[in-house]
């Protein structure tokens, strides 16, 4: 049976070999377009810093009543703490390594004046933020 299949595959090629290269390209493009998306999704699914995974938390504070709009949240709870909840948790003597981190943005200049001045998002972090996520450096120092 297999034999018949070459056969046909054969004949095939022989009498239209454009559509037969265009059917084995698109077959070969499917297979490579899954298999880098197999291999992105295991890459992105694994552990960061998997020495550091067991002691690294995030606190979940909900510091407002019921009637405070959740929008976008699907647990409830925002996606930062309030500034004095951060300082407050800052202050307490629970864990040994500690980091408020701030989601903000800012506005990048070009000297180009014909390129338009634009917003981007950043994330702003205090000094042992770099000793919790073996974060390097390329100049100065927390």
């Amino acid at each position: 049976m297999f034999k018949y299949y070459l056969h046909m595959a054969w004949k095939s090629l022989v009498a239209t070999p454009v559509v037969t290269s265009l059917m084995l390209l698109a077959i070969a493009f499917g297979i490579a377009t899954c298999m880098s998306t197999l291999t992105i999704h295991h890459m992105m699914s694994m552990d960061p810093i998997p020495e550091k995974s067991q002691q690294l938390f995030t606190p979940q504070l909900k510091s407002y009543d019921n009637t405070v709009s959740t929008f976008g949240m699907k647990d409830g709870f925002s996606e930062q703490v309030t500034y004095q909840d951060a300082i407050n948790l800052r202050h307490s003597n629970l864990p040994f390594r500690q980091t408020a981190m701030l989601k903000t943005g800012f506005a990048v200049q070009s000297d180009n004046a014909d390129v338009a001045p634009k917003l981007q998002s950043a994330r702003a972090a205090d000094s042992d933020f770099f000793a919790m996520f073996n974060a390097p450096f390329a100049y100065g120092n927390a």
